[in-house]
């Protein structure tokens, strides 16, 4: 049995960097479809941690300020399962939704793991 793990969160800190944005991500595997998922995220209960108070990064990150990781918090890990592995080339595809506008200093930081178990 196998599991696939993604983690990934766009960064680029200017008028419309990826840091500001929240998309779809979609997953493939050995070309086939397996998820979708959104990066959107919600910052408010991590306010109370920043030093500086700054609410424009922790307020309305589902509103007016998306977001797709909140400082001071993990970027999420999202899980599936791959069923039977054993012996099995595993290619992985991620696809960005929606990424512009694009800026120059922008990326997707990104971590994908497969377990065997």
């Amino acid at each position: 049995m196998g599991t696939l793990a993604v983690s990934i969160a766009g960064y680029g800190a200017s008028s419309g960097g990826q840091e500001y944005t929240n998309t779809n991500i979609s997953v493939k595997v050995n070309g086939n479809s397996l998820a979708t998922f959104s990066t959107k995220i919600d910052c408010a209960s991590y306010e109370q941690f920043s030093p500086r108070g700054n609410p424009g990064i922790f307020r309305n990150n589902n509103t007016s300020n998306p977001r797709s990781w909140c400082p001071g918090a993990l970027v999420p890990m999202r899980y599936f399962d791959l069923g039977d592995i054993a012996g099995k080339t595993i290619q992985v595809t991620l696809g960005v939704g929606n990424p512009s506008p694009w800026t120059s200093d922008s990326q997707y930081v990104t971590s994908v793991s497969v377990l065997e178990h």
